[in-house]
């Protein structure tokens, strides 16, 4: 907001001017998807109005230009082709075709916070008490450019996601603190915690948080090898399938288009996962997030598992189809939801940049495209890693 506010301060000290001028400026927002090949133009000033009888060429040093907002106060330009959501300041003249006015472009839909930014520059450009005047019109049929309405906009998917956490240790110290910052499962729209023992997550205007317990025995774990380093697989299968026992019969989830489940030793971002999962709405589908180079297929890796809202439908009817009809004793949570789905005929597809793991495909927090990043088992290194990836996004 303090972003915003600054880059709305040379509005607020210039508004008497720019009224005598009749250039009195606002903020037109649109959707709009380029063509192709086509490279959104640079910002650049309109004609400034005439003074005095003269025309607009003979004052156009003197005349302050239609403000806007440039790429880099919002994150960049995207790539050619890319769909675009623009922020652009106008002024009357472009109603006359002069076609001038600043325009930047958020990068592709990377994740739902520019439609937060929007929210803030309407919030404060109405207390700055910029006249909304004549919304301006830059001739986009000019540009190849299809206008879509905003309140066209599909609606985001929306996320149920849990995390499953042994009490008394690292794993309740971490989702502890991400509730308190409202971080990873805790910025979907809806959320489940499920652990060993009962303990106050915190604490909302609806009262206080705390986990669903379920049994929770000592696991196995079995040594393997991924992409070449040695990885410890805990071989705990039962304790999952008592997990999803417990959040179908919570049923939070038939309320949501999409269940997640995330390791709290993930650093996960919900607003990246709408993007990759908007396309395949209404599909039977999970996903895998993984390929070792030791696996002829990918896999699905534990720290973050999708399902869709039919996938969980079909899991729900038919788990004792999968519980006696797999040899899971000596497996992974993972593979048995994995293989589960395979045999109940749920789709899969396969998305690399769901996950940053070295043991799968190795990715620096600081790359944005990625929708999470594991493991961080410590306190400390989980949020350097949390907001390093934001400080990317901003």
């Amino acid at each position: 907001l303090a972003q915003v506010q600054a880059a709305l301060l040379p509005l607020r000290r210039d508004t008497q001017e720019r009224r005598r001028h009749a250039m009195v400026a606002n903020v037109d927002i649109c959707m709009v998807v380029l063509e192709a090949g086509e490279v959104d133009p640079l910002c650049r000033p309109p004609a400034p109005a005439a003074r005095g009888g003269g025309s607009a060429s003979s004052s156009s040093s003197s005349a302050a230009p239609a403000w806007g907002f440039g790429a880099g106060a919002v994150g960049g330009a995207a790539a050619e082709g890319a769909e675009q959501l623009l922020l652009r300041g106008s002024s009357p003249q472009q109603d006359q075709g002069d076609g001038g006015g600043c325009r930047g472009a958020l990068p592709r839909w990377r994740y739902l916070g520019p439609l937060l930014v929007v929210a803030l520059l309407c919030a404060t450009a109405a207390v700055a008490g910029l006249s909304p005047g004549r919304r301006g019109r830059l001739p986009l049929a000019s540009l190849g450019a299809k206008v879509v309405a905003m309140e066209n906009f599909p609606t985001p998917p929306s996320l149920f996601c849990i995390s499953v956490a042994r009490g008394g240790g690292a794993e309740q110290d971490l989702v502890v603190a991400q509730f308190s910052k409202r971080a990873s499962i805790f910025a979907c729209d809806g959320f489940t915690v499920l652990s060993s023992v009962a303990f106050l997550l915190g604490r909302t205007d609806l009262g206080e948080v705390w986990p669903i317990v379920i049994p929770m025995p000592s696991v196995s774990t079995h040594a393997d090898v991924m992409n070449g380093q040695q990885k410890r697989t805990y071989l705990n299968a039962q304790t999952f399938i008592s997990a999803w026992d417990a959040i179908l019969e919570d049923g939070q989830l038939w309320m949501h288009d999409w269940t997640v489940k995330v390791d709290p030793d993930t650093v996960f971002f919900p607003d990246r996962l709408r993007l990759h999962v908007m396309p395949h709405k209404g599909a039977s589908l999970y996903f895998q997030n993984c390929k070792p180079a030791e696996s002829p297929t990918p896999i699905v890796f534990g720290s973050l598992e999708v399902y869709s809202h039919k996938a969980m439908e079909n899991y729900a009817a038919n788990k004792e189809r999968c519980k006696s009809g797999l040899q899971w004793s000596g497996w992974s949570e993972a593979q048995f939801m994995q293989s589960c789905m395979d045999l109940l005929g749920v789709g899969h597809q396969f998305d690399r940049s769901l996950l940053g793991d070295s043991r799968c495909d190795a990715a620096l927090c600081s790359d944005w495209t990625r929708v999470s990043f594991h493991p961080f088992k410590e306190l400390d290194g989980y949020f350097d890693c949390l907001n390093e990836s934001l400080s990317q996004t901003l």
